[in-house]
C-alpha cells in the first residue's frame, strides 16, 4: 500500500493536506483560532477526528441550526446530506474523511456565505485581504 500526498493547501485560516492511503482519501486540517471552515454537504457520511483543539460544529436539522462543541480525542460523525460547517475556538489538529463513498460536495449556500465572510475578515486582518481572491475562500 503506498501512501501520497496529494496536496497542501494554505490560507489565512491555515493548512489543508490531502492524503492518499491506497484507495482511501483523508484530510488533515490545521486551522487557527477563529477560522471557519466548510459550508458543504455531502452524499456520504463524514467522519471527523480532533487530535487537538477546540471547534464548534454548526449542522442544520429539521430546519434549524443546531450547534455543538468538540474537543481533543473527539470523533464527529456528519451524516449524509446534512450541511454542516466547523467553527475553530483555538488552534486546532484534525482528520476528515468520508468512508462510505469516494469525496463529494457541494455548498449549501447559506452556510458557504458565513465561510466566505469569516475569510474574508481572517485574510483582511492577517495581510490586508493580499491572501484571498474576490472574497472568497480559495478550499474549505
Amino acid at each position: 500500500m503506498s501512501t501520497t500526498t496529494s496536496s497542501v493547501l494554505r490560507d489565512a485560516r491555515g493548512e489543508i493536506h490531502n492524503l492518499r492511503i491506497g484507495a482511501a482519501r483523508f484530510n488533515v486540517l490545521a486551522s487557527r483560532a477563529g477560522a471557519m471552515r466548510s459550508g458543504d454537504v455531502h452524499r456520504s457520511r463524514q467522519l471527523d477526528l480532533v487530535f487537538r483543539g477546540l471547534c464548534t460544529v454548526t449542522t442544520r436539522e429539521a430546519g434549524r441550526d443546531v450547534r455543538r462543541t468538540y474537543g481533543a480525542g473527539s470523533l464527529i460523525e456528519l451524516p449524509a446530506h446534512v450541511p454542516h460547517t466547523f467553527e475553530f475556538l483555538n488552534d486546532t489538529v484534525m482528520a476528515e474523511w468520508w468512508p462510505d463513498a469516494a469525496f463529494e460536495a457541494r455548498y449549501y449556500r447559506p452556510y458557504r456565505a458565513k465561510v466566505d465572510r469569516a475569510y474574508a475578515a481572517m485574510a483582511d486582518a492577517m495581510d490586508g485581504g493580499a491572501s484571498r481572491k474576490g472574497g472568497r475562500a480559495c478550499f474549505p
